[in-house]
């Protein structure tokens, strides 16, 4: 396992605690589990970039439309 350090401001830094505090649960577990979702969210938007050219041209504008041809 590797080390990563960030800078937060303040206020960043002050919800943090007071979450943790909260909820029991850790700083570096709460950071994991947000930089997953993050990552998650980023590779879903670039593969929805590379493929939206191919799905227009099908006239897939909606996910209500790619249901529909699938269904």
């Amino acid at each position: 396992m590797t080390t990563l350090t960030i800078r937060l401001d303040d206020r960043l830094d002050a919800e943090l605690r007071d979450f943790v505090a909260r909820t029991g649960r850790r700083k570096s577990e709460f950071a994991r589990e947000a930089l997953k979702r993050q990552l998650a969210l980023a590779r879903l938007e670039e593969i929805t970039r590379h493929v939206a050219p191919f799905a227009e041209a099908r006239g897939w504008l909606t996910d209500e439309d790619v249901f529909r041809a699938l269904s």
